[in-house]
């Protein structure tokens, strides 16, 4: 049987990439010219999310510090990521990509990511990895059955 030949894709910017983003119907992340559409998350998923949400917005109460949920992009510089994080906590005030749409975070200190059967081998890993790469940022163990990547917290 003959190979199958490879598709290749135009690597598309950043900016681009935003620009159709803030008018699809659906979320994608974008991570060094490649988009990647996002699927919907299941009712437990959310249940996990918002639970988990909820706590660290408890535990939180005292600082300067805010919870985000899946529904907030944020921009990791370093490596151009674009994602959404199931969770996200921020201290102090929120920084924005400058432009006027306000709508890409450039600050959090925290990542926590939902892990299922269906993310649990695939964005978490890419996420941690890529995030790695950026000073701040320290991933939450993914809530879920399987292990996750972690870094060591700044809220400690």
């Amino acid at each position: 049987m003959a190979a199958q030949p490879r598709l290749k894709f135009a690597a598309i910017t950043p900016e681009a990439c935003l620009n159709a983003e803030r008018t699809a119907e659906f979320k994608s992340e974008y991570y060094q010219g490649r988009v990647y559409a996002m699927a919907g998350a299941s009712d437990a998923h959310n249940l996990v999310n918002l639970n988990a949400g909820t706590a660290l917005n408890n535990a939180l109460a005292e600082r300067d510090c805010t919870v985000r949920v899946n529904d907030m992009r944020l921009q990791v510089r370093e490596n151009g990521l674009y994602t959404y994080p199931d969770l996200s906590v921020v201290c102090g005030p929120p920084k924005f990509a400058p432009d006027k749409f306000l709508d890409t975070l450039l600050n959090p200190i925290v990542l926590g990511e939902v892990s299922s059967r269906n993310t649990g081998g695939l964005r978490p890993g890419r996420q941690f990895h890529a995030v790695r790469g950026h000073p701040d940022p320290a991933p939450l163990p993914a809530a879920g059955k399987q292990p996750a990547a972690c870094a060591p917290g700044h809220l400690a």
